[in-house]
């Protein structure tokens, strides 16, 4: 409690669960940062310039000034045994047993964090989009598309070849700050998250609001631990980023093909 001692992290890593809780969180934080930066890049290659971008970014305001602890109670209250989502799909698939029914409702306190993947992922759509209206101002969308469509590549392959490296690029720190409140989350964690184990950073919270003060130890040790993790997924999403940016790059040059976007008028090449 005074002086110097590795007992906090030994008491870390002697708690039973910690090793999956910190999966947990590890897991849902990368996947839901970059499930959202992939729905962020469709919308924009979908709806860039057209008539329905001046409806979403009008949009985006409203969006980023909902809480998310109130993103996350409607979240859970949808998709609930009782919510309206998995009414929905009860009435869709004519499902009667009420353990059948128990079971669909497997996005709110799910074991593997699908549902506060899912959660996350939505919530930081609209800061995503917000941080880019200023990153293809800077690249001149219009100018790069007109270029390569005249070289042969339709409008999907342009979006995923031309604008998707110089775009993703630009993208870093928001990228960051995303990874970064995903990983250290606990209110939204707390709503519609695992629990048992819970994600690490909830974890660290139970740990800090314990009243024996003889475990602070074990709470501080969890903090410097969190922040370890942070530390390393940044270096991982730099990682991804130089890799598919400029080491395996060769989607960026190996043809005019690519995958059509949903919401694309235009046709695969």
């Amino acid at each position: 409690m005074t002086e110097f001692s590795l007992e906090g992290f030994v008491q870390v890593f002697a708690w039973q669960g910690v090793v999956t809780s910190i999966t947990l969180t590890i897991g849902t934080a990368l996947v839901s940062s970059y499930l959202a930066c992939l729905i962020c890049f469709a919308i924009l290659a979908s709806s860039w310039n057209s008539r329905w971008w001046n409806k979403i970014e009008l949009t985006l305001s409203p969006l980023l000034a909902l809480p998310h602890v109130a993103f996350a109670i409607g979240f859970a209250f949808l998709f609930s045994p009782t919510g309206f989502g998995v009414r929905a799909l009860v009435d869709l698939l004519g499902i009667e047993s009420t353990s059948s029914i128990e079971e669909m409702a497997w996005l709110v306190k799910d074991p593997y964090g699908i549902g506060l993947t899912l959660m996350l992922a939505m919530k930081e759509v609209p800061f995503l989009l917000l941080m880019s209206i200023p990153i293809l101002r800077q690249l001149k969308v219009n100018e790069s598309l007109k270029i390569a469509a005249s070289l042969g590549y339709s409008h999907s392959a342009a979006w995923w070849k031309v604008i998707l490296p110089q775009w993703f690029n630009k993208l870093r720190f928001p990228m960051l700050a995303v990874i970064a409140y995903s990983l250290s989350v606990v209110d939204v964690a707390l709503i519609i998250g695992p629990t048992n184990p819970p994600t690490f950073a909830v974890l660290v919270w139970q740990w800090f609001n314990d009243p024996n003060l003889e475990l602070l130890p074990r709470a501080s040790a969890g903090a410097v631990v969190l922040f370890a993790i942070a530390s390393l997924l940044i270096g991982v999403a730099r990682g991804i980023e130089f890799g598919a940016i400029n080491v395996a790059n060769r989607w960026q040059y190996s043809g005019r093909t690519a995958v059509r976007l949903p919401g694309s008028r235009y046709s695969l090449c």
